[in-house]
Formats: structure tokens, sequence, C-alpha cells
């Protein structure tokens, strides 16, 4: 994770909902992408490859299988993998982050967006309620896995149409990632092998 070299913003949030993540069925971008139709604002979506998948060929039917849904649907712009240095920039540039995922054990790309002031919504499942929203006060960042898509869709709604929250939660997201920069991890690790 790199703090420092992208700014968070301090401005009302513009820009597309976007989402990260890299092609798998438990990522959930393709059922994100099929409740897209009548969203208000655009949706953006880098997806990548990964070097394992769960069998030969499943990543690119899963790629065609979210083309021709973001084809339907409209709204959505699908891209393909961001580079290294393209992903701080482009998470700061989203109003709002969605990690759609089924299953998800620590939620790296949440942090990344929280690391540049970017508000993350997200099922409550795995990790991402200890690391989105630990107290109730941002629990508006969180929906229950059985609501859908819908769901997450209108707790990003709800953020953008309130600058106040928006704000606040840009300032508490931007902190809370701060307790996870490498240097204090690596303070903190003599610790805890000690």
């Amino acid at each position: 994770m790199s703090h420092g070299r992208v700014r968070t913003r301090s401005t009302p949030p513009r820009g597309a909902l976007r989402v990260l993540a890299r092609l798998g069925p438990e990522k959930g971008v393709l059922d994100l992408l099929e409740a897209t139709s009548g969203w208000t604002r655009p949706v953006e979506v880098a997806l990548a490859e990964a070097g394992f998948e769960d069998s030969a060929g499943s990543q690119s039917e899963l790629l065609e299988r979210c083309r021709r849904t973001t084809t339907r649907t409209g709204g959505v712009r699908l891209r393909g993998a961001l580079a290294w240095d393209e992903a701080l920039p482009w998470l700061a540039g989203a109003a709002v982050v969605i990690a759609p995922s089924h299953k998800e054990t620590f939620g790296l790309v949440a942090l990344e967006a929280m690391s540049v002031g970017t508000p993350v919504v997200a099922y409550r499942i795995g990790n991402l309620p200890a690391l989105i929203a630990p107290t109730s006060h941002d629990d508006h960042l969180l929906v229950d896995h059985d609501d859908g898509p819908a769901a997450l869709h209108k707790a990003a709604q709800t953020l953008l149409e309130d600058d106040i929250l928006h704000a606040a939660t840009t300032q508490t997201v931007y902190r809370r990632a701060a307790a996870f920069q490498p240097r204090r991890i690596a303070d903190l690790f003599p610790e805890a092998v000690s």
C-alpha cells in the first residue's frame, strides 16, 4: 500500500462508482453488473486475470459473460487490468468504490481505496466489517450479503446524496487506512512475534 502519492479529495463526490477486482466468481462482479440496469451514476469496472483459476478457461468465460452483461445493461464501462501505478489514482477518482465480493479474506482493494480517501461499500463478510466499519458509526458502508447488489447500490447512493456524510466518511476511511501503513505494521511485528 502506498500512502502520500495520491491526494485525497476535499470536494463533493463526483465521478463514477468503481469496482476493481480479479476475475473470479467469488468477487461478485457479474452479479453486480447484472443489477446495474437503471443506475443513475456511471459504473466503471476494472477486471484483472489472476495467475490461477478454478478451472482452465474459467476467467475467460467469466470475462465474456461480464462483457455481454455490460452491453445489455448500459451505463457500465468495463476495462482490463490496471497497471500497479494506475490503481491508486483510479481508486482516488471514484465517488465510491463498491466491493461486491461474496467471499473475502482481507480486502486489499478496499484498503487501497480507503488509503486515498475513497469510501467503500461492501457486504458484511469476512474481514470487511472490521476493516471498513469497525464502529456502528460507519455501519452505513456495509450491507447484508442476502440483500444483494441492489443494497450495495442503495448504500452508495445514500452516501452520495449527503455531501456532509460523504466528506466525513472520506476522512474517516483515510485515517482508518493509516493504521495499515507498512511502517506501522513493521513496528508492530516484533511485538506480535515476541
